[in-house]
């Protein structure tokens, strides 16, 4: 954004502000949007917040392991508690049957 001063343009950087919103846990949520309470995230709280909010994947991916027929799918259920659980290596761990 540029602001004038005295004349001058400068260009000032604004901050990131940005709302998410859905359910992101493993949990049926009963309470409508309004009813929910806001939580603010920033670079000294976004770890505690990731692993306070119990976020969850669960889907069911094609097996492609040794040992898989064609007609295998593989359940995945990963439980995200920091941005670390999204490596390859965590990920593997998670995953039913990749021992």
């Amino acid at each position: 954004m540029s602001q004038k001063t005295d004349g001058q343009t400068a260009e000032v950087e604004l901050p990131l502000n940005m709302l998410v919103v859905g359910d992101t846990g493993n949990t049926q949520e009963t309470s409508s949007l309004d009813e929910r309470q806001a939580v603010s995230v920033n670079k000294h709280n976004f770890g505690a917040v990731m692993a306070e909010a119990a976020i969850g994947l669960n889907f069911t991916v094609p097996a492609t392991l040794k040992g898989s027929t064609t007609d295998d799918e593989l359940n995945v259920a990963l439980n995200i508690k920091s941005l670390d659980d999204f490596s390859p290596d965590s990920v593997a761990r998670q995953v039913s049957g990749s021992e």
